[in-house]
């Protein structure tokens, strides 16, 4: 064999073993160490959550393969979606999370609390401060896939006017330095008899209005502002940065 022939032999056997690899290459989209770290499912969370869970780590997953794969990858993950919904289909009703949240609220109610969580981020300690809720209409939150028997499934859609339970909480922050508020709640005469709890669960966590020294507002609606000001139009964390 000549000299010339040589390196056109290595540069045929290098695509031939290409092509090799990608007809033996497997269904299941590769894996890292990373993306395995998020594929953790949370055995208490309900069968479609779990579904989803797998779903976007399967997605993710998506982004290791070669370019020209990527199209076939997505599509295995989205088929495998739509087998899982089906899987939880077939399995009996667990509480539909609507009606969880309801208990959740009427039992904190009747025992005056938990009106409060308090855990730790690194050095900072967070509180938590349950403020009440409300019954959203499905549209409101679902827009256009409320009418889907999936959403219909998971959040318990039933009758002829369901509502979904949506929870306000409001997060405390103590850094340590500052005692941060991170938005101010529904507020002492809120828009819903449901909501404007967060002072009465200040009260309880042993949080006043004065120990706030800096208020972050996210957004300005009336379940994260509403707390700002008092009927007289003063501001209620009078000591406070805004």
């Amino acid at each position: 064999m000549n000299s010339t022939m040589k390196p056109l032999l290595i540069v045929v056997a290098i695509v031939l073993a290409g092509f090799t690899l990608r007809a033996f290459a497997p269904e299941t989209p590769p894996m890292n160490s990373e993306s395995e770290g998020d594929c953790a499912v949370d055995e208490r969370s309900d069968c479609p959550e779990r579904c989803l869970t797998e779903h976007n780590c399967c997605i993710k997953s998506c982004n290791w393969v070669k370019p020209n794969a990527k199209s076939a990858c997505i599509k295995h993950c989205k088929s495998s979606l739509q087998k899982c919904y089906e899987e939880c289909d077939k399995k009996p009703a667990a509480v539909p999370r609507s009606a969880a949240f309801k208990m959740l609220e009427q039992q904190g109610d009747a025992k005056a609390g938990p009106a409060f969580h308090r855990f730790k981020v690194g050095d900072f300690t967070i509180t938590a401060l349950h403020d009440g809720g409300w019954d959203y209409p499905p549209g409101f939150l679902l827009g256009e896939l409320a009418g889907e028997a999936e959403m219909q499934n998971r959040y318990g859609l039933e009758g002829e006017n369901p509502t979904i339970w949506s929870p306000y909480t409001v997060l405390f922050v103590d850094t340590g330095t500052n005692k941060v508020l991170l938005d101010t709640g529904a507020g002492k005469k809120p828009f819903v008899p449901s909501a404007g709890k967060m002072f009465g669960s200040m009260k309880l966590a042993g949080i006043a209005p004065a120990d706030v020294d800096t208020v972050v507002i996210t957004h300005a609606h009336p379940d994260h502002i509403a707390g700002v000001m008092d009927e007289s139009g003063n501001l209620i964390f009078s000591n406070a940065m805004y």
